[in-house]
């Protein structure tokens, strides 16, 4: 999945149709379970007595009743396979263990996983290239529907009907779960202690560390535990999937929110998602078999009669306590932009030593080499290369991009297509630029990719840049999705650059220097290259 979402041009689209997705699959499988709850408890006791029979098993058996003895007794009499509850029990035992085995893993790739350290920083400096303001906005407000005090607020309204409806262990049940989350993940935060990521943030940071997100794993338990009751409560299987559809959705924008604000890395939100999984498993387990643990004094009691006016009144006062309470608790926002630090050299060549040499994956794999070190203010490269007849490319978000695919999809021209962002030193890139080929189509393009590299040379700008040909559309060997490939003799395309540039009258000092020994590698899509390993080193006129 790493390499897909290194390919931006294709991780737009590959994020959106996995969120669809994942919604459709949440809602297909709820709706089958509904539908077909006899069929599934017949197949999961088919499986499970499968299970029982195996070598392994019986092994494992034999075991825990030698050094368990008492607890194994218990536990055989509590988790009866014959019984809709037994069952319930072990299927949730089950899946708590799975989503906690899954928490553990995201925690040991937190902990020593490099290549996950990579991929979040340089996933967060990608989803920076979408930043919008009407996207803030909405993700802000996302993301104050999972803040401790909503949920507080939330749960104290709810708990107040039901409370007037006497349904005592719904109220339990809904405390247990939103407890557990807050206790998990406060616990967690403070065993990992991993630093939140402090220059990427558009919101006021949190004092507390990152990982794993609170957000995600109290969304999981309190939203996903209410929707639990409510598809109890209700009748139609549609509106039941409709319920289960809309929560899976609402969880999932929580957490991408969490990283667009830049206050969470992607694995603090699947490791919270992971651990809210398993907590609600848990809880919703012991829901189920209340003929096995059963707590006295909060069995429910026959529904009160309230008039549809007094819901209506209280449904309204909930609403609007929502929203009053959520444009009151506004978080405190940061204007973000991409601090770096700025070293100062005398000469190019104090620079090259000290130079990243390649553009990177987003787990930090070395692509290709610098085919250009760019001695020049910002306003002035672009005035270059437009002199040179080639054109800005358009910023990579969304719309550019399914702008993009339908030209090529028509076969026809997009001069100022976005090109899909690359890593150089962790950051993406600050800008390209693209050319037409005579054949005036998007899926045929010559194009170069600029990052600020952090230098400066008496006061200006050092840019470095690589530079490729795309000769078509195909399937990646490593992407296997429709994507532009490049020309394998990159080299052929730094010295069309150059021409251009030079034909301007526009570079004042220009030099060839060796940055790295000839070499073959490949692109985030997979597409070979191959190059001398030489760069131009060009100072633009003032």
């Amino acid at each position: 999945m790493y390499r897909y979402f290194s390919y931006w041009g294709v991780g737009v689209g590959v994020l959106i149709l996995l969120v669809a997705s994942l919604v459709l699959i949440i809602s297909f499988v709820t709706s089958y379970l509904l539908s077909h709850r006899t069929q599934v408890l017949t197949g999961l006791r088919r499986v499970l007595w499968w299970l029982i029979g195996t070598r392994l098993w019986r092994a494992v058996d034999g075991r825990a009743r030698k050094r368990f003895p008492r607890v194994y007794r218990m536990l055989r009499k509590t988790i009866d396979l014959t019984t809709a509850p037994g069952i319930s029990l072990a299927v949730g035992i089950s899946l708590s263990i799975v989503f906690l085995l899954l928490f553990l893993g995201t925690a040991f790739d937190v902990v020593f996983g490099i290549d996950v350290a990579r991929a979040d920083v340089r996933f967060m400096y990608l989803i920076r290239t979408m930043i919008s303001d009407t996207a803030t906005v909405w993700f802000v407000f996302v993301t104050r529907l999972a803040n401790a005090a909503t949920i507080l607020t939330l749960f104290a309204l709810i708990a107040l009907y039901l409370l007037l409806l006497r349904q005592y262990r719904w109220i339990a049940y809904l405390a247990l779960a939103t407890s557990s989350g807050y206790v998990l993940f406060t616990s967690m935060k403070w065993l990992f202690l991993r630093p939140r990521p402090s220059d990427l943030n558009l919101i006021a940071l949190p004092f507390d560390p990152s990982f794993p997100s609170g957000h995600a794993l109290l969304s999981v338990c309190f939203y996903g535990f209410l929707a639990f009751l409510i598809i109890r409560k209700l009748r139609s299987i549609p509106l039941k999937t409709l319920v289960a559809a809309v929560t899976s959705l609402l969880i999932i924008v929580i957490g991408l929110s969490r990283v667009y604000l830049g206050v969470h890395y992607p694995s603090d939100v699947f490791g919270g998602w992971y651990l809210g999984l398993g907590a609600l498993s848990l809880v919703i387990t012991f829901f189920e078999v209340e003929r096995v643990f059963h707590f006295p004094g909060l069995t429910a009691v026959k529904d009160l009669k309230y008039s549809k006016k007094f819901q209506t009144y209280y449904l309204t006062l909930l609403v609007v306590s929502i929203v009053v309470f959520l444009l009151w608790s506004r978080p405190l926002m940061n204007e973000y932009t991409q601090s770096r630090q700025v070293q100062t050299v005398s000469a190019i060549v104090d620079f090259i030593p000290q130079a990243h040499t390649h553009s990177e994956n987003l787990v930090g794999r070395p692509m290709s080499p610098i085919s250009f070190i760019v001695i020049a203010d910002r306003g002035r490269l672009i005035s270059a290369f437009q002199a040179a007849g080639w054109h800005l490319a358009d910023l990579p978000n969304v719309r550019n991009f399914f702008k993009l695919y339908s030209n090529i999809a028509k076969d026809t021209q997009y001069p100022a297509g976005p090109l899909t962002p690359a890593f150089y030193n962790s950051r993406t890139n600050d800008m390209g630029f693209e050319k037409e080929t005579v054949e005036a189509t998007s899926r045929q393009r010559h194009h170069t990719r600029f990052w600020d590299s952090g230098f400066r040379l008496q006061g200006v700008t050092i840019w470095v840049a690589t530079a490729s040909f795309d000769e078509g559309i195909g399937i990646g060997p490593e992407i296997k999705f429709p994507t532009h490939k490049i020309d394998p003799h990159i080299d052929i395309e730094r010295e069309f650059i150059f021409s251009d540039l030079q034909a301007t009258g526009l570079i004042s000092e220009s030099h060839k220097v060796p940055i790295v020994p000839p070499e073959q590698g490949t692109n985030a899509a997979g597409d070979p290259f191959t190059t001398d390993g030489w760069a131009y080193s060009i100072t633009l006129v003032p």
